[in-house]
Order: C-alpha cells, then structure tokens, then sequence
C-alpha cells in the first residue's frame, strides 16, 4: 500500500497500525467498541475495525474513556486566534500542539467538562494526541456527510471482482467525486474473501464500491468504472466553509523540559546548595 496524500482522516486511518503505537489495553479497547457500536446506525456497524479500535494516544482519555462519545469525523480547525493549541486534559494549559487554521483533524471522541464540549484528536504517527474545545471546530465535508446525502442510492455490490483482483494499482478516494485520491492499493494483495459492503453509481455513469476497512484503509471509495486513475474529476468536492483566517503561533510545538535540563537544573541546585552550606560552616570555623 502506497500513500499519496497526507491529509485528515485517511492519513490516520493509514498509519495507524505501526509499531510506534503502545499495545493496546483489553479493558479500553472492549469499551471503545462499546461505544462504536452504540453510536452508528445499522449501516456502518461494520466499520467498528481493528484500525478504530485504536484509541487515542491520551492520559486523560485513557481515564475517562468509558464517559466519551464516538466520533470520528474530519474537521477543519477554526480558532479564534488563527490557530487552536491542543491540551493535554479538556481545561488543560499544558499545551502539547499547536495547529494552524484551515488544516484538517480528525476528533476521535467527545467529552463534556461543564458545559463545554471537548473533542480529543486523532493524530498521525507517533506524536501525542490532545484536546480541543468543539467550539473552535468546523466540521469537513466526509465519508459520513456523503453517506448522509447519498445513501438511499446504495446498493449491495454483485458484479464480479476479477478485474479488482487483477489490478496492481487501485486508486483509494475518500468519497466518489472528491477528485483527489488518498492512497493505493494492489487488487493482488485482496484476497478472495474481501467483498464491498456497497456500491453506488455517480451521476456521470462511473460505479464506486465502498471499503469499509482493508488493511488500515478504512470508510474508503474506489471507482470500479476506472480503478487506477488518480485524477478522477472533482465531481463532489469538499465544499468550501468560512474560517477564520490562519496565524502562525507565538510559540510553535512546545516540548516538555528534557531529561538533561532537568537534570541540569537539579545540578544547579545542588551546588547552590552545598556552596552555601560551606561558607556557612567556614564562617563559623572563624
């Protein structure tokens, strides 16, 4: 499987699985699909996945998981100063990102902290997710938005699979008319017992079939009318919303005080200490 395109959902849903992720803990994954399960409709219980078992890389979600909602939906980040800091506990001043508006991140789950609603991220690779008021978010037009629009259109996939099969190169789209494919995948690597939940047929004659996981590819579209084309026109692409324009922030990505400054810090300390310790006991040998 080849990445082509580093943004928002897909990125997360791809890389999910490396190593760098901590083995998961039984007790929170069992209560995550819990949660999943309760929170989707009969069509997408198949998309309770391995890949979304995965929970976010968050003390504070680790603690209260069994007190969130299911999410799981693409947003634009929209602060009010151009750019939102993600906490490391919903109220948090410790601050483990910045991001700049008009970039899209995806919110796991939500908790509410009083009357305020808190969504926890889903970030790529191994960095630390973290917090953010749902108020400084602005949802992006998904997978879940095109099923909400098109889903009386879908129907069971019957056709065959041998051109599926015998293609090295498959185009992976987040929805059927986005115009921008997100990442590959090699028909030869299915396997017979990999079927499409759904398929649906685009206004310009072209059918899609819906991946509900694969590998890391989850809530994914493949165009069965042209599989290996990657500039497929943006029939429905991502509608354009209103943002507050973006600022760089003051302080960029800020890092926690290392070992060695600690350290340091705790040497400096020290032999402050035991200096004045000294002139102390010279003086009173005086």
């Amino acid at each position: 499987m080849h990445i082509i395109n580093n943004e928002g959902i897909k990125a997360d849903a791809c890389k999910s699985a490396k190593s760098a992720l901590p083995p998961l803990n039984l007790k929170l994954s069992l209560a995550t699909l819990a949660i999943i399960l309760l929170s989707n409709s009969l069509f997408f219980h198949t998309l309770a996945s391995a890949d979304a078992l995965i929970p976010p890389q968050n003390d504070f979600y680790a603690d209260h998981y069994d007190e969130v909602t299911y999410v799981s939906r693409s947003f634009f980040v929209n602060g009010e100063d151009g750019y939102i800091a993600l906490a490391a506990e919903p109220g948090s001043t410790d601050v483990i990102k910045y991001i700049t508006n008009g970039e899209i991140i995806v919110i796991f789950a939500e908790y509410t902290a009083g009357n305020q609603a808190w969504g926890v991220t889903r970030l790529t690779g191994a960095e630390k997710d973290g917090w953010v008021l749902m108020s400084q978010l602005v949802l992006a037009y998904d997978y879940m938005s095109f099923y909400e629009d098109h889903q009386d259109e879908f129907y069971p996939y019957a056709g065959s699979y041998d051109e599926v099969y015998a293609n090295t190169e498959i185009m992976v789209y987040e929805w059927p008319g986005s115009g921008e494919a997100v990442a590959t995948i090699s028909g030869e690597d299915l396997g017979e017992g990999f079927v499409f939940r759904h398929a649906y047929l685009d206004p310009q004659g072209n059918e899609w079939a819906f991946i509900d996981y694969w590998q890391g590819i989850r809530n994914s579209w493949i165009c069965l009318s042209d599989l290996s084309n990657d500039k497929l026109p943006a029939t429905n692409p991502r509608p354009q919303v209103d943002l507050i324009p973006a600022q760089e922030p003051q302080i960029k990505n800020p890092t926690r005080p290392s070992g060695v400054l600690i350290f340091t810090i705790v040497a400096v300390i020290l032999l402050i200490t035991v200096t004045a310790l000294l002139i102390r006991r010279f003086m009173r040998g005086r």
